[in-house]
């Protein structure tokens, strides 16, 4: 900040006063002006550009309340004042203050603090300054453009659209209000779920920033292609808080992929409809589609960065036009996914020989930096034909992509008729998913857990059902999986949470034996919540105990960024829930990191206890995780014991707590209520 640049006005009665002020001020550089009263203030500011007042507020003519009243009338908060006041008169400071003032000092004045006050306030304007004139010319180049601005809030779901987005749709008069359903409902179904992953792969830190194109339906009914763009913001912890971008028209498909230089997905359908019309047209017309996508490419930009991320895409697709003939066409759909339209295609046959060409190339190392990189990929293929789209071709491709990259690292898989029968299956059972809990579809059950040492029940662990009325009695591991993919377990786990927290605090009001209830969390709650906040919420509206509580995480979930999830755990722990670790044994299983974790049980899983009197490995493992546990100050609760040898084994370990069919199978409400009722000892 430089002093020069600013004019100052002293405002006192007194001469000394003025006198001192104005000479140190002169000495810092400052522009300064004087007055001897608050009439002679006003004048001065008719006539002279001030950008602060140091202001008396006992003066004879005018005081310091009426002076600060009409500047503000006046000039509004463009001229900031600082109010001189004796040391006694708080109520003045509050007044002055509550009539516009923005800072005060008090007599007898101390300079340096009078100086840091003005330099503050200063900064404090320079930086309004500066973000106005950002803001003005942010605003200019949107008018100046004719793309469309979109700011979402990832915390409050909520998001704002300019009106120049509205006016893309032919909207510019509607109130489309603040949330997502506006953008995503008028989404092309074809390209929605596209739109959705690539959104998701940003958030997940997978790509640098999100481009997608898509169609989106105007208000005369037709479906426009847009480039949509944006970035999201990042919190300490890797949480994305903030995601902005602007939409704007592609004319009907896109041009080129701007890093690869490749064409782009609307190129590349328009050459897929031009060889199925070909097809039409000659039976014995034959063309194939090769979709290529990196395996992990999550991890590799993790690990090397964006910048050196996009180097490797941009040689991934040098190694990929290295294989075309003429005839063939290359294209990049986004992120780490290629397609390729091979035609014409020689025959059924030529089709894996060239998947494997695919392989070959891609197999040997990419140097970057002197330093070799070795890379696989999956490819999903799919033979064209007269009767699909292009984009139905497409789908199909993408569809093989996600089954190879689903068979691991390399893979090769044709698509299927099955394949697709599966997805739109899959589809449907997301619908229904998505109405479950307003439907009343889903439930709890409770599995007892069991005290070794008093043979009481202490606890119960909460497990979510779903009874759907257009499947039936679903397993959990048929709709779980999809319920974290489509991210509809953010929604049913905080639902599974105050339910099960609802449901215990109710069993306690009924005076039955207090017992812990225990929840699963997802890895999606961790990413995509504030789970602190979360659960402080559903204590406080449930009115349970927080250390009648027990979250449940995986191994896997704990090792998902680890110094983040070490903030949120402490957090939790500081609201005094009990954490365990659920499945342990199946994960990393690593000491040096659990003794980071403030961590009050481990949870053995079932795949070792169920062997656990006949297989030596599976005794050693158990004994020694209670070993180590014990040494750590945390407790061991083994589930799947079904036997009466499971018991006595895992009790002559000093296993604290028990969980299986042995003592009760997961029951709904109203049997654990009963069991908790007889408060039955199930062994001496």
């Amino acid at each position: 900040m430089d002093p020069h640049q600013y004019r100052l006005l002293v405002v006192d009665d007194y001469e000394l006063n003025r006198d001192l002020l104005i000479r140190r001020l002169t000495t810092l550089g400052y522009q300064t002006e004087q007055a001897d009263g608050g009439l002679a203030c006003l004048r001065c500011l008719e006539t002279t550009p001030i950008d602060l007042i140091l202001l008396d507020i006992m003066m004879p003519d005018l005081d310091g309340f009426e002076v600060v009243t009409r500047v503000r009338e006046r000039w509004g908060t463009e001229i900031m004042i600082i109010m001189v006041t004796a040391k006694d008169s708080s109520k003045d400071v509050v007044k002055a203050l509550t009539l516009g003032a923005d800072d005060y000092v008090t007599k007898p004045v101390d300079f340096a603090i009078v100086q840091a006050r003005i330099r503050n306030l200063l900064a404090r304007r320079e930086a309004e300054v500066a973000r106005n004139h950002s803001e003005e010319r942010l605003a200019l180049a949107l008018r100046g453009s004719e793309d469309g601005l979109w700011d979402w809030d990832l915390r409050e779901k909520t998001i704002y659209y300019s009106e120049q987005w509205k006016a893309m749709l032919g909207m510019a008069d509607v109130a489309l209000g603040n949330q997502l359903e506006a953008w995503f409902d008028r989404v092309h179904d074809d390209d929605l779920p596209r739109l959705h992953k690539q959104i998701q792969q940003h958030l997940n830190r997978e790509t640098e920033r999100l481009s997608c194109e898509f169609r989106i339906s105007h208000v005369s009914g037709e479906y426009r292609w847009v480039l949509c763009r944006g970035m999201a913001l990042f919190d300490p912890n890797g949480n994305p808080y903030r995601m902005a971008g602007w939409m704007s028209d592609a004319g009907g498909h896109s041009d080129h992929d701007g890093l690869t230089a490749l064409p782009g997905r609307g190129q590349f359908i328009e050459q897929l409809n031009t060889a199925v019309k070909r097809c039409q047209l000659n039976s014995d017309h034959l063309f194939a589609v090769f979709c290529v996508g990196i395996d992990r490419f999550r991890v590799v930009n993790e690990s090397l960065g964006h910048q050196q991320g996009d180097q490797i895409l941009q040689l991934f697709a040098r190694r990929l036009e290295s294989l075309l003939v003429p005839g063939y066409t290359l294209s990049r759909l986004g992120s780490d996914e290629f397609a390729i339209l091979v035609e014409p295609l020689a025959g059924v046959s030529a089709a894996k020989p060239f998947a494997d060409k695919i392989r070959q190339q891609l197999a040997r190392p990419f140097v970057l930096d002197d330093h070799e990189l070795h890379i696989t990929s999956g490819v999903g293929i799919v033979l064209g034909g007269p009767d699909l789209t292009g984009e139905d071709t497409l789908r199909r491709a993408h569809t093989a992509l996600d089954q190879a990259k689903l068979h691991g690292k390399n893979s090769i898989h044709f698509y299927q008729n099955s394949m697709s029968e599966s997805l739109i299956s899959e589809l449907k059972m997301e619908a229904e998913l998505r109405k479950a809990i307003e439907r009343n579809e889903l439930y709890l059950e409770y599995q007892p857990q069991i005290e070794s040492e008093s043979g009481r029940i202490i606890g119960a662990e909460a497990l979510v059902r779903w009874h759907s009325r257009e499947y039936g009695k679903m397993p959990p591991f048929r709709f779980i999986p999809l319920a974290e993919e489509t991210l509809l377990i953010l929604p049913i786990g905080e639902w599974v949470l105050e339910q099960a927290c609802a449901q215990n605090q109710a069993w306690h009001e009924m005076g039955l034996p207090p017992i812990r209830i225990a929840v699963n969390l997802s890895s999606r709650q961790f990413k995509d919540y504030d789970i602190v906040a979360l659960v402080r919420r559903v204590l406080e509206k449930t009115g349970l105990p927080p250390n009648r509580l027990d979250l449940e995480l995986t191994e896997s979930l704990l090792m998902e960024n680890v110094e983040a999830t070490i903030k949120q755990l402490e957090g939790l722990h500081n609201l005094g829930v009990q954490l365990s670790v659920d499945d342990f044994g199946t994960g990393y299983s690593s000491l040096a990191y659990l003794k980071r974790f403030p961590l009050d049980s481990l949870k053995i899983d079932r795949s070792f206890v169920t062997h656990i009197t006949s297989d030596q490995d599976d005794a050693s493992i158990c004994s020694a995780i209670i070993g180590m546990a014990h040494n750590l100050r945390m407790k061991v609760i083994a589930e799947g014991v079904e036997t009466e040898d499971h018991l006595g084994f895992l009790r002559s370990l000093t296993c604290d707590e028990l969980q299986g069919y042995l003592f009760s199978p997961p029951r709904d409400a109203s049997g654990m209520e009963q069991m908790l009722r007889e408060n039955k000892r199930w062994f001496e």
